[in-house]
């Protein structure tokens, strides 16, 4: 089945607002030469101020685009107007062959896909497993000491009094941080500069201090008894420290095949790098999945995970118990996506997390697809009630919280939402057929 591009979801495709413009100005046929699809790809060639007209094409599963134009934004005027034609007047677009110049294309994709699964494989097979575990175990061995200082920095911590840790300012959290660094263990640096913001966050942030505390005492225990962990564990410990899996070391995994539900995606900016988390959920495995992608200043995020998309395809889970994976294999061109696939009832839903939370307690929050639940507002705060009548607290903006209601009609919804153990945070709705996103800006979201 072909995917089906409605207008907005190719203009949030602009790299800017520009672009955007520039584009609807050449959704008009007349501005085109020629336009052709075969299902799998769209193509046109577009007049321009030179006698020869830019050769665009797109191909549809991801989408990618190609223009001949001089453009270093992508997609460029030219691939916007083209994809909103399709969008807004398919039957403009007559369906035949590829011309050569779209076949050449096509092959030449075709040979840097299977280049870029040879060349992980070949890597990894020349690459040392002894070598690799040795490094891997110094790694460990130094984040272990660091962690028995910072074991000592927690205690201090408690036996002065909880009461007196706001007045402690952030330089106190930041240098144990800077420490946590030193020791080659990211990951916790960043769990203590956590520390340090729940620490001036206002009334009510003892609860959630004490709980991260804990977490982070569990994890210097964990390190201590390291060998002793499953194999699932020990690569949980290893990630929360910050000990990275190469892509590479991903080609001899096994994978999964499924119909994946991209069901949200949000971006965020941590300490200049911009982090994108996209959200699957597989319809016959019944597994979430987190796909990350980082990025500096105005690089782009590579686009075949559009949310709001149904596709067939093959992720590979990193090693351990988390959700984190990462996509293989497309197989199938992307579909719109109308409904979720998910829990109907909360009791189910707090049963997966609290499996999730069971085989790895640092897993922060764990992003769940929820079937026909009603949102509600009772005063100030906000409610996710189920057909029983069982709620959930949601942690929801009120402009976010118009949206839903607009949407929703006071009638059950699909939400695709975040839970954290204490509150939903809804990050996607579908209605009607219709997915909706929201996630907040990156700007909001970094406020």
């Amino acid at each position: 089945m072909l995917r089906a591009f409605s207008s907005d979801e190719v203009l949030r495709m602009a790299p800017d607002a520009n672009s955007a413009k520039s584009g609807q100005e050449l959704a008009q046929i007349r501005k085109w030469v020629s336009l052709g699809s075969d299902g799998e790809a769209v193509w046109g060639e577009c007049q321009g101020s030179g006698a020869k007209p830019y050769q665009v094409q797109i191909a549809l599963t991801e989408p990618a685009f190609k223009c001949s134009c001089p453009s270093r934004k992508f997609p460029c005027k030219h691939g916007l107007g083209l994809l909103l034609i399709l969008a807004a007047t398919p039957e403009a677009i007559a369906v035949g062959l590829r011309p050569d110049w779209v076949n050449d294309w096509f092959a030449m994709r075709a040979t840097k896909a299977a280049k870029a699964v040879e060349g992980p494989k070949k890597k990894a097979a020349a690459s040392d497993p002894t070598a690799q575990a040795k490094r891997r175990e110094q790694r460990i061995e130094r984040a272990n000491a660091g962690l028995g200082n910072l074991s000592t920095w927690m205690r201090d911590l408690v036996q002065g009094g909880l009461g007196a840790v706001p007045s402690k300012g952030f330089a106190f959290f930041d240098g144990q941080a800077r420490r946590m660094v030193d020791a080659q263990a990211p990951g916790v640096a960043r769990l203590v500069r956590k520390l340090g913001s729940l620490a001036s966050c206002g009334a009510g942030w003892q609860r959630e201090f004490f709980e991260q505390l804990a977490l982070m005492h569990l994890l210097t225990r964990a390190v201590d008894r390291f060998e002793e962990l499953p194999d699932a564990m020990r690569a949980d410990v290893e990630s929360v420290i910050g000990v990275t899996t190469a892509t590479d070391d991903l080609a001899e995994l096994p994978g999964v095949t499924d119909r994946w539900q991209v069901i949200a995606q949000e971006t965020e900016l941590e300490e200049r790098l911009r982090v994108q988390r996209t959200w699957l959920f597989g319809v016959e495995s019944r597994r979430m999945a987190l796909v990350l992608q980082f990025a500096h200043g105005s690089a782009r995020f590579e686009s075949t995970l559009s949310p709001g998309t149904v596709l067939q395809g093959e992720l590979v889970y990193y090693p351990g118990s988390g959700q984190r994976a990462a996509l293989r294999t497309v197989t199938a061109t992307a579909e719109t996506l109308s409904s979720l696939d998910g829990w109907a009832l909360m009791k189910d839903m707090l049963d997966v997390y609290s499996a999730a939370i069971a085989a790895n307690p640092w897993i922060e929050e764990l992003c769940i697809p929820l079937k026909k639940m009603t949102p509600v507002k009772q005063g100030s705060a906000w409610f996710v009630l189920d057909a029983t009548g069982a709620a959930l607290p949601a942690a929801i903006r009120d402009v976010d919280g118009c949206d839903l209601l607009a949407v929703s009609g006071g009638r059950p919804v699909d939400l695709a939402a975040s839970y954290d153990g204490r509150a939903l945070r809804p990050l996607a709705v579908v209605a009607e057929g219709d997915w909706l996103s929201l996630a907040p800006a990156i700007e909001e979201a970094t406020r």
